[in-house]
């Protein structure tokens, strides 16, 4: 997976950051040296709850059962069941990509792995729509089983009335530890050491991924997020 290091991750001024995005990443900080993890106190703050534009909750159940098509394609699940599926939940939202991934009668191994880690993506916004109570430790990757059977047991109808969206305090937490532990991830890449804490560079890439696309970072569409560090 490519990860890019861009410095300018959060272009602000620092002597304009609030009270909120200070405490923010101090905590976050204090979270990575409980676990051992790499710290990087240059890192920047991330954005504040009062200019955080977080998705519609809309955008996001239809983001989660796009997400929970595509993985189950990358497991390798019939495409005759998919389509059962996709009428079923009325599901219509997905990316030029993962159209491409729906449509292919083949995945090669790159889109198949692209597919199944749409799992810890599902993860991330089942979490943020309150099916899911935390986000754990990302040291393994999500119980993918508890997650299918969260989203596509209930009807839409009835998982969209069990939706209770996070808010963009708890968000953002998440979003600015994320970012700090993939900073540590792509550090300990570059530099050919074992990431500290037992944390899962690929289960921190995508919650990243998730968490930027969820606060619209730079407003990019899902298959165009950046994950910079």
């Amino acid at each position: 997976m490519e990860v890019n290091v861009d410095a300018k991750y959060y272009d602000q001024p620092a002597e304009s950051y609030t009270k909120e995005q200070i405490e923010r990443k101090e905590k976050s900080e204090s979270f990575l040296e409980q676990h051992g993890i790499k710290t990087n106190k240059n890192l920047p703050c991330t954005i504040d709850a009062v200019a955080v534009e977080v998705k519609t909750e809309k955008e996001l159940i239809d983001r989660a059962y796009a997400l929970l098509v595509i993985a189950a394609k990358g497991e390798g699940v019939e495409q005759e069941h998919l389509i059962k599926i996709v009428e079923a939940k009325r599901i219509d939202s997905f990316s030029p990509y993962e159209t491409f991934i729906y449509d292919a009668a083949t995945l090669s191994d790159q889109e198949r792995a692209y597919a199944t880690w749409r799992y810890e993506s599902l993860y991330v916004v089942l979490w943020a729509l309150g099916i899911t109570e935390e986000l754990k430790y990302p040291d393994e990757i999500c119980d993918v089983s508890a997650i299918v059977s969260a989203i596509f047991q209930p009807s839409r109808e009835n998982f969209e009335k069990m939706v209770k969206l996070k808010s963009p305090f708890e968000i953002l937490d998440e979003l600015d530890k994320t970012y700090r532990m993939n900073w540590a991830c792509v550090d300990a890449r570059i530099s050919g050491n074992e990431v500290a804490g037992g944390i899962n560079s690929s289960v921190v890439y995508e919650r990243h991924y998730a968490l930027n696309w969820l606060t619209n970072h730079q407003n990019q569409d899902w298959d165009a997020v950046q994950t910079n560090t």
